[in-house]
């Protein structure tokens, strides 16, 4: 058989290798470059090997792409390469048992014809480069499949000298064709979003290179000068210069004299929801992250002046899973008459939710090229009567020219030798013109990734890939103790990427743009060693930080603060993995997650699933970091897996963190749907919890019946199963909705019950808590010195824990008895710093009772107009969040300031509104407080009638709370009402025969 038939039989037989292995590719899942740590490359393979974990699907990726773009009539140069790439793809799949050897000579050519497939176009014309690689490369082939397909004839021959020589010459081949072709070419790429990452809050600086958007930047700036508030977006393509134009605008000396301190910056890159931008925006008014905060950062933003906002990259929001949202969000930014927005997005159109400035509704354009030209000229330095062409094929995009011109400078090529590498692609980057950048911008990607820089310094890129998965990047020094196994490379790779501008340093961390990070995870994810080496660390850091099963350790409490964007993206990467079940491994702990008697539950606490619980514990009990998105992915990889345990774990965790943001909708769905999946697996003590938390939504909607029932029923589950943990916080919560209901000795007997089973099992936040409770109680029962006493002492106790939340809702008691004791100024300042605290905790019913709170001082203190405007604002609030009571107190409020300003017919309607609302609620104490209150002015309009009817109310209702200061006071006032009622009737006045 002569070679050319021998090649057109291998031909066919690869030709039918090829269609199975593309119909078997078909039917993978769509994760299927997400590799098993086993598949992919150690920490010690170089740098060819490091890129070429799997090289057989790779290659038949490309060559699919490439057929489908060849058309007919093929030329001989390319029907011979496309013969070549069949036999190799047919050596791939015919031999499947090989000698290591032979099966490294394997993966190279199947690099090698990989990249010389990304190098030549289809339908292209071949030049003489591509002629002679093909003929190279096809005669290599031809060699080695010859040598593969004839085993040794003896054992001895397999060990010969002369099959080594043979394969080193595979090599040199290989690696020869590789230098002289392709190693001095820049890759096609394809486009990623250009959108750095960063979550600080520091103003960037306008690049140096900034060109091109001089008139821009003078418009918006002209319109930020003016009286009006303004709402500018900037759009368009990633990588267009929306983040320059932006912070060009942040650095005008004009903008900064107006705004001066009031210019917030914030790159939203990073941030998957509503909740995580408001939690940002709240740490830059030192306010922790939290969904709970957005009344307090429109506070802040209102009480700020004159404030320009600057949202960046905000398409991550737009595009995330919550991003229903961001319409009201905005709509709400948007109303603080005093705040300029700017929104800087991905996309040919801005949001909803905001009224726009006209002008800036289109994307921005693509630069000139006199403008392209002066950023090429101050990075690289070089010119060449190449450069228009080379500035050209980039096409106006600013990243695109900026991290070229970088290539030319750290490797010292002209614009002609980098037009040269970029004209091989030049079709292929028509096509990806015509459907946007992304190709394009890829492109430079693997310039950066594939430069001699990278190619010199090995672990380079396994250092990459790592800081891929860590948004919030990592230290120089937190990177050698993640990679034990790199400790000695670290600075030297870190080094390298800077230099090539693959990361950043910020804060003392490297950080990876994003559509690097994208690029890098996609194709070149972390080696097994790597993955290994992260999951330790980041398992260690999670695992074993609590001082009790609810309370975590101080100093983990900074540690995982810090690291919470991180260990987020970490876990999800393992839950997007094929199999996230064993992804990490199961360790020993003090304590279980929610239990001591818990940790035997077959199959829960296994790895992956163990520390994303225990992640979004950290951030429900410090009301930290996001943890919806993760929950939400790992409750969908646990659904595919038929994890009923699991999902049901995660949907209860997820419904308590939704219960403390408020959203308490959400909340009863994920549990009532743990409730029914846990009734069904025979889980008593997950059923009990998500009663326990059912019941405190309940007691939070003031559903107070319904709260003690389901409270109740919790407490007898956890007494079956003999969870005292359990008990005490169901005795804790039921004395506290006995509270609300007034019922103040069956609240202060639950309250100690619960303390003294939490002073037993040594929970110090049980003990603390029921303290505080026990001081409300006193203090609801005019036992002001008890009252003051016992939270002064739960104040020291949550000082000594750490329990801030704690701290402010101890301040404002103390305020509120100094408020009944008539000390207006001492409550005012209890008051304020209470409300501080709840803001920067983002407790945002706390820092409503605090507001209306401090309105009832000012009326105390005759300040009508003030107290007025403090009233409505927790009105607002306590609208907002959904809390009946605190509405009805607000408007019961608001009646009393009419009253005082002697607009009565105002007054009334505003009280007997207040009134519907504590009858509905059945809220006996607010009930009574309305129907005196309403005597007044009642009395005033000639309606004495209804005046007296009012304070007989209001006797039996101050009876039924055991309130009997304000009972004898109404008892008074009743007498007073028929005594003058009396006196008319005799002297035969009118006002008798009205109340007759």
């Amino acid at each position: 058989m002569t070679n050319a038939s021998a090649s057109t039989s291998g031909g066919r037989t690869a030709v039918e290798a090829l269609r199975r292995v593309l119909k078997k590719r078909n039917a993978e899942p769509e994760q299927r470059r997400m590799r098993s740590p086993e598949e992919r490359q150690t920490a010690d393979d170089g740098p060819e090997s490091s890129l070429s974990s799997d090289e057989g699907p790779r290659l038949r990726d490309v060559f699919e792409r490439w057929l489908s773009d060849m058309g007919v009539p093929v030329d001989p140069v390319k029907q011979k390469f496309k013969e070549t790439v069949l036999s190799v793809v047919g050596i791939r799949e015919e031999i499947r048992t090989m000698d290591k050897d032979v099966h490294d000579i394997i993966d190279r050519v199947s690099r090698v014809t990989q990249r010389v497939l990304e190098k030549m176009a289809a339908e292209s014309i071949p030049d003489q480069a591509s002629r002679d690689a093909v003929e190279m490369l096809s005669r290599t082939v031809r060699d080695i499949e010859a040598f593969v397909r004839t085993p040794p004839s003896r054992p001895q021959e397999h060990l010969s000298a002369q099959r080594a020589v043979r394969l080193a010459q595979f090599r040199q081949d290989l690696e020869t064709l590789r230098i002289d072709f392709l190693e001095t070419s820049v890759v096609y790429l394809r486009q990623q979003d250009t959108i750095a990452y960063g979550m600080q809050m520091e103003i960037p600086n306008t690049p140096t290179s900034f060109y091109g958007r001089q008139e821009l930047v003078e418009s918006i700036i002209e319109l930020l000068l003016s009286d009006v508030s303004r709402r500018i977006p900037l759009l368009g393509t990633g990588g267009m210069g929306k983040t320059a134009v932006a912070a060009a605008v942040l650095n005008d000396s004009r903008i900064r004299e107006k705004y001066a301190e009031r210019r917030i910056f914030l790159s939203c890159e990073g941030i998957t929801s509503v909740e995580g931008v408001i939690k940002v925006l709240a740490a830059h008014f030192n306010l922790p992250s939290s969904s709970q905060t957005l009344s307090a950062v429109i506070t802040c933003l209102s009480s700020a002046g004159l404030c320009l906002l600057v949202l960046d990259n905000f398409e991550t929001v737009v595009e995330s899973i919550e991003g229903s949202r961001v319409t009201p969000f905005l709509g709400k930014i948007a109303e603080v008459a005093t705040l300029s927005l700017i929104v800087t997005m991905r996309g040919n159109g801005p949001p909803d939710g905001v009224i726009w400035e006209d002008a800036y509704r289109q994307p921005l354009e693509r630069l000139s090229l006199t403008s392209s030209r002066d950023i090429w000229i101050s990075i690289a330095g070089n010119d060449d009567p190449k450069l228009d062409q080379l500035l050209a094929r980039l096409d106006g995009l600013p990243l695109a020219i900026r991290l070229m011109a970088r290539q030319a400078r750290l490797n010292q090529r002209s614009p002609a030798q980098l037009l040269e590498d970029y004209d091989v692609e030049a079709t292929r980057l028509l096509k990806a013109r015509e459907g946007g950048k992304e190709n394009s911008l890829e492109m430079t990607l693997r310039l950066s990734l594939e430069c001699p820089s990278m190619a010199q310094e090995p672990k380079a890129l396994q250092l990459l890939s790592v800081l891929c998965l860590l948004p919030d990047g990592a230290s120089i020094e937190m990177l050698r103790d993640m990679l034990p196994g790199m400790r000695a490379t670290i600075t030297a790779c870190a080094t390298t990427l800077l230099q090539v501008a693959l990361c950043w340093p910020e804060k003392g961390r490297l950080r990876v743009l994003s559509p690097i990070r994208d690029f890098v995870t996609d194709l070149y994810p972390p080696n097994a060693s790597s993955l290994d080496q992260i999951r330790n660390y980041f398992t260690q850091m999670v695992l074993g930080k609590r001082e009790h099963v609810s309370l975590f350790r101080q100093d983990a409490v900074a540690l995982l603060s810090a690291q919470f964007g991180n260990l987020s993206s970490i876990w999800v990467y393992y839950w997007n993995m094929p199999d996230p079940s064993s992804s990490v491994a199961s360790t020993s702990r003090r304590f279980p997650l929610f239990r001591l008697n818990r940790v035997t539950r077959a199959g829960l606490h296994t790895g992956l699933l163990e520390v994303t619980l225990e992640t979004a514990y950290f951030s429900y009990v410090q009301a930290y970091g996001d943890a919806v998105v993760l929950l939400q992915v790992a409750i969908k990889r646990l659904q595919e897996q038929h994890n009923s345990a699991g999902t049901a774990e995660c949907n209860y965790r997820l419904g308590e963190i939704l219960r403390m943001q408020n959203r308490w909708e959400e909340a009863v769905q994920m549990l009532g749907e743990a409730k029914t999946a846990f009734t069904a697996i025979g889980d008593r003590l997950g059923v009990a919890q998500c009663s326990q938390s059912l019941g405190e939504v309940l007691q939070m909607q003031n559903r107070y019946e319904d709260a003690a029932q389901m409270l109740g029923e919790a407490k007898t589950a956890f007494t079956a199963i003999g969870d005292r943990l359990g008990v005490a916080q169901c005795t804790q919560s039921l004395g506290d909705v006995f509270r609300m209901q007034n019922r103040y000795e069956d609240a202060a007997q639950m309250l100690g019950e619960a303390k003294a089973t939490f002073t037993a099992i040594g929970d110090r936040l049980g003990v603390t808590q029921c303290t505080q409770s026990l001081g409300d109680v006193f203090r609801m029962q005019n036992r002001y010195e008890d009252a003051a006493q016992m939270l002064r002492e739960a104040k020291m106790a949550f000082t000594a824990i750490g329990g801030w939340l704690g701290v402010a809702q101890c301040t404002q008691s103390v305020g509120e008895v100094l408020l009944m004791e008539n000390r207006y100024e001492d409550a005012s300042q209890m008051l304020g710093e209470a409300k501080a605290t709840f803001t920067a905790k983002g407790d945002r019913l706390g820092a409503a009772r605090c507001t209306r709170r401090l309105g009832e001082v000012l009326l105390m203190e005759n300040r009508y107009k003030d107290a007025a405007h403090m009233l409505g604002e927790a009105k607002t609030a306590f609208t907002a969040i959904g809390d009946r009571l605190g509405v009805g107190q607000c408007t019961r409020g608001l009646g009393n300031v009419l009253s005082s300003e002697g607009l009565h017919e105002e007054a009334i309607q505003s009280l007997a509104e207040a009134k519907t609302v504590f009858e509905a609620i059945g809220d006996s104490l607010e009930l009574a407080n309305c129907c005196q209150l309403l005597a007044y002015p009642l009395l005033t309009q000639g309606r004495g009638v209804e005046a007296e009817r009012m304070l007989v109310e209001a006797v039996a209702l101050y009876e039924s709370v055991n309130n009997a200061v304000w009972a004898d006071k109404c008892r008074e006032w009743l007498a007073e009402l028929r005594a003058e009622r009396e006196s008319d009737v005799q002297a035969g006045g009118t006002e008798g025969s009205n109340v007759s």
